[in-house]
């Protein structure tokens, strides 16, 4: 946010640095009400960091003081989660849940994904279309205001968390480095998939000359 950075660690602490040419400065460490892995930090415009840890805790923080949104309940071990910024607020999902949540400065809300047996894994904001979500057993849905709908026809058929906006649709990519589209004006919408990578793709970023696939072997 600026040069402002905002960053999270795997022990439950909040960290607020500044981005200068030739280094980072940290500066005040917040820490949460546990020692939960951070997973995703969303900056409101009054300065109020909303935060999401692995076991799919809520929180808003504001001068050091954290309020609870929403608790997935995850228990066990840490599962995947994360926001997806959208134009009004945040979208909060977790691996162990069928539902997502948005946050507003004004509101909660939970939407539920029809039809879905697993949680969620990865999403993003999609313009023209709205956040997109991918979950556990494969499927695509998308938000529209306070419902979901899933758009059929996902060829996947492995795990997938890295979603990103690619044309007029998003593009996403697999466990296995596979990457596919889908375009609402092609027939079919999903394009095949192909072998892009040699490693899973844990995230995509659109650039100004393509995507950039990150992930591990």
């Amino acid at each position: 946010v600026g040069d402002e950075l905002h960053l999270g660690t795997g022990a439950g602490a909040l960290i607020r640095a500044r981005e200068s040419a030739s280094a980072v400065t940290l500066g005040t460490v917040v820490r949460l009400p546990t020692p939960d892995l951070v997973q995703g930090i969303a900056v409101e415009e009054d300065g109020a960091r909303i935060v999401i840890t692995a076991r799919g805790l809520i929180l808003r923080e504001r001068d050091g003081v954290f309020a609870p949104l929403h608790d997935f309940s995850a228990p066990g071990l840490p599962r995947s989660a994360g926001f997806i910024e959208e134009p009004t607020g945040v979208l909060g999902f977790s691996e162990a849940s069928l539902q997502v949540v948005r946050v507003t400065p004004q509101s909660v809300d939970l939407i539920e994904l029809p039809g879905s047996t697993a949680g969620i894994t990865g999403g993003a904001f999609v313009p023209g279309l709205g956040s997109v979500l991918v979950t556990a057993n494969w499927k695509f849905f998308v938000i529209d205001g306070l419902s979901a709908r899933e758009l059929p026809g996902s060829p996947l058929r492995v795990y997938s968390d890295a979603v990103a906006p690619f044309g007029d649709g998003f593009v996403f990519g697999t466990a296995f480095g596979f990457v596919g589209t889908y375009m609402p004006a092609a027939t079919p919408e999903y394009c095949p998939m192909e072998p892009l990578a040699g490693f899973s793709v844990f995230a995509i970023a659109p650039t100004s000359g393509g995507l950039l696939l990150a992930g591990s072997s």
